[in-house]
């Protein structure tokens, strides 16, 4: 939380009685998660962070971007302009449409990229090993010539 404070002009600050909208920071063993922007129908929004793992890097600041409404970057409608997804590289439990859909999938044209270009290095996109099933073999291939140790957070 110290370093999200620091890095941005984005407050959150301990609930109250009176705050009628909160984030529950939960350790459930179920991996790093959070809800997309304030829900709708209920007053909490939920971030996981299963420790140790989601402890780890720059994983609870890229859930706190999700509880503000930031998405994937590997997600944007035209990230097949710069990066393709090896599904085939891809941990065996995580090759399932569910798993890819809620990970890789990109999102439909509508969604405002604002004329920002494509951030390899954003905290919201993940590295080129995510789901890996090893090493020798990127999930998230960089199609534009950039630093390679520079994806993601």
């Amino acid at each position: 939380m110290q370093v999200f404070h620091a890095k941005t002009c984005v407050r959150f600050v301990p609930r109250t009685p009176d705050t009628p909208y909160y984030v529950q920071i939960t350790n459930r063993p179920a991996g790093c998660y959070a809800s997309v922007g304030r829900v709708q129908d209920n007053n909490q929004n939920v971030m996981n962070l299963q420790a140790p793992g989601c402890l780890a890097g720059g994983t609870p600041m890229h859930e706190m971007m999700h509880i503000l409404g930031f998405l994937h970057e590997v997600s944007r409608p035209d990230r097949d302009d710069y990066i393709y997804v090896n599904r085939s590289a891809l941990e065996p439990r995580y090759q399932t449409d569910s798993f890819y859909r809620n990970n890789f999938a990109k999102y439909e044209r509508d969604i405002e990229t604002y004329n920002i270009d494509y951030n390899y290095g954003s905290i919201m996109h993940y590295t080129r090993y995510a789901g890996a099933r090893d090493r020798k073999y990127p999930v998230l291939v960089n199609l534009v010539s950039v630093l390679c140790h520079t994806m993601s957070n």
